[in-house]
């Protein structure tokens, strides 16, 4: 991805993603550590990148797991659902890091979910 940037020109920057790897090469990125969570804000500080995408999970709110949630165990529903309010106040978060410094988000939510 950073390759087609460079190609038209672009400033190349960070791909903060599942399947992505660390800058520094090792492991991929895992938003749900404290430590990955906040090395992802100092990366958006620190590059000032013009914009800046979140698209956090929303399986946990879709339709269909409101659908089914019933008939699973209470304790794993809420605890999904607190990990996924918890995805998406860190994406708007970054969201608002990102507006602040002047720079353009998009943020990607489904309206069901």
């Amino acid at each position: 991805l950073n390759l087609e940037a460079a190609r038209f020109g672009l400033r190349q920057g960070a791909a903060i993603d599942l399947e992505e790897k660390k800058p520094e090469g090792g492991e991929r990125w895992d938003l749900d550590k404290e430590a990955d969570f906040k090395e992802v804000l100092d990366l958006i500080a620190r590059e000032q990148p013009w914009l800046v995408t979140s698209s956090p999970p929303c399986s946990t709110f879709s339709t269909l797991r409101r659908l089914s949630n019933y008939k699973r165990d209470v304790g794993v529903v809420a605890e999904e659902e607190r990990l996924g309010r918890q995805r998406l106040h860190r994406s708007l978060k970054c969201c608002k890091l990102q507006a602040s410094m002047g720079g353009y988000y998009l943020h990607e939510h489904p309206k069901e979910a």
